[in-house]
């Protein structure tokens, strides 16, 4: 990996934005990040592991809740780019750390999620290629082949974590060096080794083990056959316990042990030739035995069929009768369902004319015969009903306007109705807004001048706040600046003593110097001092002698001190500064006060005066009572602040000043201002809230007029309303009487042309009657089409009847078979002849013949089979069946 570029903001020690360009730096070669304690060198470090792996090494973090700079501004975003290289891929990770940032509405800090996103150069421009944290770790991880843990480790050397390294286990920093370096080649060589070692340890102890046991099985199985073997030599088996011996012997005994081998195999082929003969002949006589069997079988078969020749006939016999009678039965359901659907036909006229007499008091006309009621007797009855019809064809629409117009005049009494409550609910609303206005209009009086003072007190309480903050901040930078001089006084003093001691360190070494030259002498070599090149008499140190090094030391322990005192000085200026800047906004805010509290009292006045000229009494001031507080509380520290003034102006002098008395004094100034504060707020809560009090009445006001004016508009309109509700429903109600008259014309008219009902509602009752005079006639035409239809159907069962040779439909219906009576009688034939044409087909055979001439090799006398003749599919079933049934015995020879 290769680090190309770094760009910092608002992270760690760094406030702004820092860039460092490591191309520019590496060009020169090696380069150092050096410099004093806290300026930052390790938050370089810190931000290129932010960077990679979103954190820092060790416990850099501890005691802090962020890696943001405590020194950015608020709105600065914390951020840390890093441009590096990997190989041939060329990468940049943009990461943000989650920090604190100020909320866009109220007060307070809310906290802001951390971001990365990893990018890479591609064909001159960078592509993203993920903003997700686990992604970008995952892709980095797999580049570097580390975690931030190992990189700070094995990169980070100057920063102590290499320590950890060396002293950690061999087997972790392997797997460290294993991930940073590819030794997969090594790895593998050393794993082909140990695993090629353990194969050739592994055959040789299964090669020992085997000839271990073949030496042993040799050894059990020549153990008895050494008895019988001839050696050509003196040895005996027994030297198979010798390794030289073994071999030689086992030779002789192999070549024995082959001859006789030989011989037991020429004998087992010649036993083996013997035993196949044998099976041969066994499988022929067994083959004859299953022929002859096959023989008797069919034989037997032959002899059963022309036992059941009788039953088969009359079984084919009833079957065919019962075909013919299957032939008429079609013919014969037909009928029975004709005559069933003319019964049914004939009920329903019968029901429906019935019907027809009990709902008219008309004469309805009785059917001649089985045909029912023809056309020509219902006419008459169906052009009454027509001129019915006609003459209540406008009464349903009569009727839905006389209903329509009832309706209407009900909706229209109550719209009456309802109009003049309403007339009556305005005017009484009227009167209450009317009132409610009134009482409104008095307590916004009453609110007026509470509400006129809220401004002046608005302004008494920004100034009281203002004075208050500014003598807290004057006492707050006094005491700061007390403190500083006098941190300032006591490092003076210890700057002073350290001065001293060095003066009197110098005195005192170079009262000693003499000895220190003395110790320095050698015999024989001339004195630095005299010349001499004896030295008799050498000066000697006294107790209390000064080295170099004690001087030097004291010498650095005054420097540091002066250093102090020259801190603390500054420090004291700065606070001196600060307490005088604070000091004369103090009394610069009191002097505010004390001038809006003159122009308060002058406006009161200018009213009065006003007031006066003009012969009225005065109205009383809003603003008399924050005068007369603003006055109380100058007049409280009038004397505080002159004698606080003159204290004040001793800090501007040239060394500047500081009287303790001062500090007391503000303290005493503020805390009037505090307790005057309390009043001011409360009463510029009072103020402020009986501004928000007016508003509201005022929105209240104006309200209560517009529901005034909609009321008298409402009022106006429901008296207009009312009007002419009335008028409508006197129209309507002259226009249902006519539609009432009209509609008792139309009922006289339906009762002198039909007569068919009296009932009050004529035309539901006349529906009724024309639907049932419609029912009778579709009635009396089923009828008259089931009388023909049932006719047809016995003219063809006659004809049915009379080809298959019935003398009627009973006697047709007698000779049927029911499905599963004539499934038997057609199962029992068929099997007879089944079984007949199988046990011919088998006596047939050739071999079958060949197996009866035969003579029987284990039986004790010899049988013939019979068998029907070859020609036998020619001959009728019944007639074969009757010739072979009288020869059931079994002749003495087969017929050629």
């Amino acid at each position: 990996m290769r680090l190309h570029r770094l760009r910092l903001q608002a992270f760690g020690p760094f406030a702004g934005a820092e860039e460092i360009d490591f191309d520019e730096l590496a060009a020169g070669g090696l380069h150092l990040i050096h410099g004093p304690t806290g300026a930052g060198k390790t938050s370089i470090l810190d931000a290129i592991c932010f960077a990679l792996f979103a954190g820092v090494p060790g416990g850099r973090t501890q005691g802090r809740e962020s890696l943001r700079s405590d020194h950015a501004a608020p709105t600065v975003r914390p951020e840390v780019e890093l441009e590096f290289g990997v190989g041939e891929r060329r990468l940049r990770v943009h990461r943000s750390p989650e920090h604190q940032v100020p909320k866009k509405r109220g007060t307070g800090t809310r906290a802001q999620r951390g971001s990365v996103t990893l990018e890479e150069r591609r064909a001159g421009s960078w592509q993203t290629i993920s903003t997700r944290a686990d992604e970008v770790a995952q892709t980095i991880g797999d580049l570097l082949g580390m975690g931030l843990s190992q990189f700070a480790q094995v990169m980070l050397l100057p920063q102590g974590e290499f320590t950890a390294f060396l002293r950690a286990k061999p087997d972790d920093r392997g797997k460290l060096l294993e991930r940073l370096f590819d030794i997969s080649d090594f790895a593998a060589v050393e794993q082909w080794l140990t695993n090629h070692r353990k194969d050739l340890e592994t055959q040789a102890a299964r090669a020992s083990t085997a000839r271990a046991t073949l030496i042993a099985r040799a050894q059990e199985i020549l153990g008895g056959v050494a008895q019988d073997v001839t050696l050509e030599s003196d040895d005996q088996p027994a030297g198979l316990d010798d390794p030289n011996q073994s071999g030689r012997v086992l030779d002789e005994i192999v070549r024995d042990l082959s001859g006789r081998l030989t011989a037991s195999l020429a004998e087992s082929d010649a036993a083996s030739g013997r035993v196949e003969q044998l099976r041969v002949r066994l499988a022929s006589e067994q083959a004859m035995a299953a022929l002859q069997r096959q023989a008797r079988a069919a034989q037997q078969t032959l002899d059963r069929v022309a036992e059941q020749a009788t039953a088969v006939s009359a079984a084919r016999d009833r079957l065919m009768l019962a075909e013919r009678a299957q032939r008429c039965g079609s013919a014969i359901a037909a009928v029975s369902r004709r005559r069933s659907t003319h019964r049914t036909t004939l009920l329903a006229a019968e029901a429906e004319r019935d019907q027809l007499t009990r709902l008219v008091p008309w004469a309805i006309p009785e059917p001649r015969d089985d045909a029912g009621l023809t056309d020509t007797a219902l006419r008459p009855l169906i052009e009454r009903a027509a001129a019915g019809s006609v003459a209540l064809s406008g009464h349903a629409e009569l009727q839905r306007q006389q209903l329509t117009l009832e309706t209407a005049l009900q909706t229209a009494t109550v719209q009456l109705a309802s109009a003049e409550r309403q007339a009556t609910d305005r005017q009484k609303a009227i009167e209450a807004a009317e009132v409610q206005l009134a009482q409104l209009a008095e307590r916004r009086s009453s609110l007026l001048p509470e509400a006129a003072a809220e401004p002046h007190w608005a302004q008494f309480l920004e100034d009281v706040e203002r004075a208050g903050r500014a003598l807290e901040a004057a006492i707050t930078d006094l005491d700061s600046a007390t403190s500083a001089h006098q941190r300032h006084q006591r490092a003076q003093h210890t700057w002073t003593q350290a001065e001293q001691e060095v003066i009197r360190l110098r005195s005192a070494r170079l009262a000693g110097i003499a000895a220190e030259l003395a110790d320095q002498l050698i015999d024989g070599d001339p004195c630095p001092v005299c010349g001499s090149a004896d030295h008799p008499h050498t000066a000697q140190p006294a107790a209390n002698h000064v080295d170099a090094e004690r001087l030097s030391t004291a010498e650095e322990a005054a420097a540091a001190a002066l250093t102090v005192a020259n801190g603390a000085a500054s420090r004291w200026s700065a606070a001196v500064g600060r307490a005088q800047t604070t000091c004369g906004t103090a009394f610069e805010t009191l002097s505010l006060l004390e001038r809006s509290c003159a122009a308060g009292a002058a406006d009161d006045d200018a009213a009065q005066a006003e007031a006066a000229d003009g012969g009225a009494a005065a109205e009383p001031d809003p603003t008399a009572e924050v005068t007369a507080l603003r006055s109380e509380l100058l007049a409280a520290v009038n004397d505080s602040r002159a004698h606080a003034g003159e204290l004040a102006t001793r800090l501007t002098a040239d060394p500047p000043v500081l009287d303790i008395a001062l500090p007391g004094l503000l303290g005493e100034i503020s805390a009037v201002v505090s307790d005057s504060r309390a009043t001011v707020r409360r009463r510029a809560a009072e103020t402020a809230s009986a501004v928000q009090q007016l508003q509201v009445r005022e929105k209240q006001l104006h309200a209560f007029e517009a529901e005034l004016r909609t009321a008298q508009d409402a009022a106006s309109t429901a008296a207009e309303a009312a009007r002419l509700g009335a008028a409508r429903v006197e129209s309507l109600d002259g226009q249902a009487t006519a539609a009432r008259d009209r509609i008792d014309e139309v009922l006289r008219e339906h009762a002198e042309s039909c007569g068919c009902t009296a009932n009050a509602t004529p035309v539901r009752a006349h529906a009724r009657c024309v639907d049932q005079l419609d029912r009778l006639a579709a009635r009396a035409a089923d009828q008259r089409t089931t009388f023909a239809e049932l006719a047809t159907a016995r003219d063809e069962l006659a004809s049915l009847l009379k080809q298959a040779h019935f003398a009627d439909a009973e006697s047709a219906t007698q000779a049927m078979l029911s499905e599963s009576d004539a499934e038997t009688l057609r199962s029992m034939v068929s099997t007879a002849e089944t079984d007949a044409a199988k046990a011919s087909g088998v006596l047939e055979q050739a071999e079958v013949a060949a197996a009866i001439d035969a003579p029987a090799r284990r039986s004790t006398r010899s049988r013939k089979s019979c068998s029907p003749p070859r020609s036998w599919r020619a001959i009728p079933m019944t007639l074969w069946a009757r010739s072979v049934a009288p020869s059931a015995a079994c002749n003495a020879s087969r017929p050629s």
